[in-house]
């Protein structure tokens, strides 16, 4: 149940993404490190950038009425920067230090 469960929450991530212009979103991978703070950290770090909307992540995170729904931290994620200037400048270096943990950026493309 676990595992249709995160990618049931990456097909709502992804869903969400089509709605928003890609020049906007920056992808990150390799943040499992980061733990399960992820989503804050990546928020903090990438506001240096800019405004950020919001933090998609590859799994859910977090307690809901119940035992853990997920056993380790997410493995990649979203930024969605309110700028297309903002995105533009995160990705000008493909890989990032956040909190100690060197995670690779890339800009999101539709498939």
């Amino acid at each position: 149940m676990g595992r249709r469960r995160n990618l049931l929450q990456v097909a709502t991530q992804l869903k969400k993404l089509d709605l928003l212009d890609p020049l906007l979103v920056v992808r990150v991978r390799k943040i499992g490190r980061l733990g399960f703070g992820s989503a804050e950290l990546l928020k903090a770090h990438f506001e240096r950038f800019g405004p950020v909307d919001e933090v998609l992540l590859s799994g859910v995170e977090d307690r809901q009425d119940g035992p853990q729904q997920r056993l380790r931290p997410s493995g990649f994620g979203f930024v969605v920067m309110a700028s297309a200037d903002a995105a533009r400048r995160a990705l000008a270096e493909p890989a990032h230090e956040v909190a100690g943990v060197c995670i690779e950026v890339r800009r999101f493309e539709r498939l």
